[in-house]
């Protein structure tokens, strides 16, 4: 069974600013959901595939289209795609974890989920608690010792597209000021081929 998604994200190299932390609080009351855990991702061939080993599981993204978004404000703009993924519970005892095809990234990952209704924005306490939700995720990493952080969206279920775009502008609003040039708009495979092509 596959998932639809439509994501945008950015990243930054460095360690994850404060005011970045108090801005993700703010968005909504409810408190967020806090995960830490190592992905291992496949060094993409291109930026349309994503394969990772999370937590017992192989996932499988493939990108089915991407068009560009919030042009008309520089500090947000970026790159909005559509995802189909899936994923298959395997068996990772045997796993050769030096293998330089794959990459180890340690995340600190919190997440928290909106809709939308008549009066705006609406704080979810889960993905489950509508039919179409939007995740907001704000995470530390590192990887191959280099500290990063990242912040993204990403809806699913019906009309996701309008729904990322809405809230995005909506939480954005509130995001602290950060040079354009700093964010990096991309996702997980275009930022791994970019930033670290080899092992």
């Amino acid at each position: 069974m596959t998932l639809p998604t439509v994501e945008i994200r950015w990243f930054a190299a460095g360690t994850l600013p404060v005011d970045i932390a108090s801005w993700f609080e703010s968005t909504s009351p409810l408190s967020a959901r806090i995960e830490d855990r190592t992905d291992r991702y496949l060094r993409p061939a291109d930026p349309a595939t994503n394969i990772k080993i999370r937590e017992g599981r192989l996932e499988i993204k493939r990108r089915i289209w991407i068009d560009t978004g919030f042009e008309d404000c520089p500090m947000i703009a970026g790159t909005i795609e559509a995802w189909n993924k899936c994923g298959f519970d395997i068996d990772t005892s045997a796993e050769a974890h030096t293998d330089a095809n794959w990459i180890s990234c340690r995340k600190r990952r919190a997440t928290k989920w909106f809709s939308w209704g008549f009066g705006g924005l609406v704080p979810l306490s889960g993905p489950e608690s509508a039919a179409s939700a939007c995740q907001l995720e704000m995470s530390s990493l590192t990887i191959m010792q280099q500290h990063w952080w990242t912040v993204g969206f990403e809806a699913t279920g019906t009309n996701s597209r309008d729904l990322l775009e809405k809230t995005t502008r909506s939480l954005m609003a509130g995001f602290p000021m950060v040079e354009p040039e700093l964010l990096m708009p991309m996702g997980y495979a275009e930022w791994l081929r970019s930033c670290f092509p080899d092992g």
